[in-house]
């Protein structure tokens, strides 16, 4: 009887053994497989989040006013002087361009502490130019960004078409190294900035441009 018992026990101890190893083998996969998967639904939320983050789109209206915002900006006022034989008063500033070359450019400069605009633009071509001028009417905003010490600058420059009144160009202050009168022609063709030569068109558009 002993002898039955005996190997009825080990028989079951065969069975069991085997199944218990067999469950263990089973718990630790599962356990394996949960980690695998939380991790794959973290990346998968990661990605989700980096494919939603904000994005300035710089083509859009949108995205162009962002980028105004991150820029520095100033504003300067200038005139485009004119005489009764439809002459224009030119500049060449002791500043040169960035490649080192020389600038033909309009007067003109920041406005000083509650200076307008147009206040602005008088004052900078007496000062510039030597000359007086009696203001006529705004011309409009050019507007262009450069570099300077390593950050992007949004300018805005507001030009003004002014008639000549008195004055000598040779009165120039230091800032500049040449002032004088040319031919509104060769103003269109020879001013180093294309926006200031479409303000030197658009002044002898109108009719107080003396021309």
């Amino acid at each position: 009887m002993l002898e039955v018992i005996a190997g009825v026990a080990l028989i079951a101890l065969a069975v069991l053994v085997p199944l218990a190893l067999l469950g263990a083998a089973i718990l630790a996969c599962a356990r394996v497989l949960r980690v695998r998967g939380a991790r794959a639904s973290s990346t998968r939320a990661d990605r989700g989040r980096r494919l939603r983050a904000p994005r300035v789109c710089y083509c859009s209206g949108g995205g162009r006013r962002a980028l105004r915002l991150l820029m520095a900006s100033e504003f300067s006022a200038g005139g485009v002087v004119v005489n009764d034989a439809g002459e224009v008063v030119v500049i060449v500033p002791t500043r040169r361009a960035a490649d080192g070359s020389k600038v033909l450019a309009l007067p003109k400069g920041h406005p000083d502490g509650s200076e307008t605009a147009a206040e602005a633009a008088l004052r900078e071509v007496r000062e510039e130019t030597g000359v007086v001028a009696e203001l006529v009417e705004s011309l409009g905003k050019v507007r262009y960004s450069y570099q300077r010490d390593g950050r992007r600058i949004a300018k805005v420059v507001e030009f003004f078409l002014l008639r000549y009144v008195e004055g000598d160009l040779a009165d120039h202050d230091h800032e500049v190294q040449e002032a004088c009168w040319v031919s509104a022609e060769q103003a269109e063709q020879t001013l180093s900035y294309a926006g200031e030569r479409d303000m030197v068109r658009r002044a002898l558009s109108r009719p107080g441009s003396g021309r």
